[in-house]
């Protein structure tokens, strides 16, 4: 028997199929060959292959579920502690408005009626129409507010008010000027409770409202007590009704000026939580100057002023440039505020309220 020839075979079996023939010697003598599969050098790159797919895979559905997840929340506000007490501290001055002239008024009915020489009925109208004014003036100034912002609706409000009151000191004999004066005197002074609330709700999240909403509060119910006091101690001492509405110019001139100075815009639909800069009119008037100064101070090569204008010509945006957000012009419903009477909860509170 020839061996060598069939590993010969063997050999070059292996040479052209690139595995390891088996060989079994039957009975007859013949030889069967069974193949066994060499580990050939595409397993491991075919391996290493799907492991870099499996870790691409991976790589993307972290990167997909990256995208889907919500970015992480930004403040509610950029305020700090410190500038909301200062808002909690004008906002005490400006809800003392429309409590304190309705209380004050009530010592002086007899002095007008006399003064005017009508009957006391005919003043107790101006009473009925300062309460008519009070339900109208939320909403139009209110509403406006969300729109406009706080800031310019607070110093609109406060100028009216102001105003009216210099009307009252100044009307010496017209009945029919008592009147208007005293709804434009309600216009003015009605609304500063809701924009408060809602400057309140601007800077602070429901759970921490109760801080800010404590003190201006108890300053409005505070206001109702001394009112009537106030009013008839000027009336008494001075025998006349024009002092009071003195104390009403000039509380009503000085909170204009407070407001005005350091009253920042908060509205969220005007600044969101306070990063964007608003208009001129929305920024407070020491702002203001202090820009105007900045930008009045000479500059290292000895020019002066007007540094943002030389900036924007050289195509730079100015640092202290306010954002400018393009809104459409149009006055806001005033009824939409009446739905709300329709809750649940709010019928419930107003009907708790006016039950005697």
């Amino acid at each position: 028997m020839n061996v060598p020839a069939p590993c010969v075979t063997v050999k070059a079996l292996q040479k052209m199929t690139g595995s390891v023939p088996d060989c079994d010697i039957q009975k007859d003598g013949s030889m069967a060959f069974q193949t066994t599969q060499k580990p050939s050098q595409a397993e491991p790159i075919q391996g290493a292959t799907l492991m870099q797919d499996l870790h691409s895979a991976k790589k993307e559905q972290s990167e997909h579920t990256s995208t889907l997840s919500p970015p992480p929340s930004a403040r509610y506000t950029v305020f700090t502690s410190s500038h909301r007490r200062l808002v909690v501290l004008i906002l005490i001055l400006t809800m003392l408005a429309s409590p304190l002239t309705a209380t004050i008024y009530l010592p002086l009915l007899p002095l007008l009626a006399t003064h005017f020489h009508v009957s006391l009925q005919a003043i107790n109208l101006t009473l009925t129409l300062y309460i008519v004014f009070q339900a109208i003036s939320p909403l139009l100034f209110a509403t406006a507010s969300d729109t406009f912002g706080r800031r310019p609706i607070y110093l609109i409000t406060f100028s009216v008010y102001t105003l009216a009151s210099l009307g009252l000191v100044l009307n010496r004999s017209s009945y029919a000027g008592l009147l208007v004066l005293r709804a434009l005197q309600s216009l003015g002074s009605s609304a500063v409770l809701a924009i408060a609330y809602g400057v309140i709700a601007d800077l602070c999240v429901p759970s921490e409202r109760g801080a800010m909403q404590g003190p201006a509060m108890g300053a409005a119910n505070l206001a109702v007590c001394i009112g009537p006091v106030v009013g008839g101690w000027v009336a008494l001492g001075s025998g006349s009704y024009e002092w009071v509405f003195w104390c009403l110019v000039i509380y009503g001139g000085s909170v204009l000026v407070v407001v005005g100075l350091g009253l920042p815009e908060t509205a969220r639909n005007v600044v969101g939580n306070g990063e964007r800069k608003a208009s001129w009119w929305g920024r407070t008037w020491w702002s203001l100057v202090m820009v105007w100064r900045r930008n009045r101070r000479p500059s290292k090569d000895g020019s002066e002023g007007h540094l943002d204008e030389e900036k924007t010509a050289q195509g730079e945006r100015p640092k202290e440039q306010p954002s400018r957000i393009k809104q459409s012009f149009k006055i806001p419903n005033p009824w939409t505020a009446i739905r709300i009477i329709f809750w649940k909860d709010t019928a419930l509170v107003l009907w708790m309220a006016g039950s005697p």
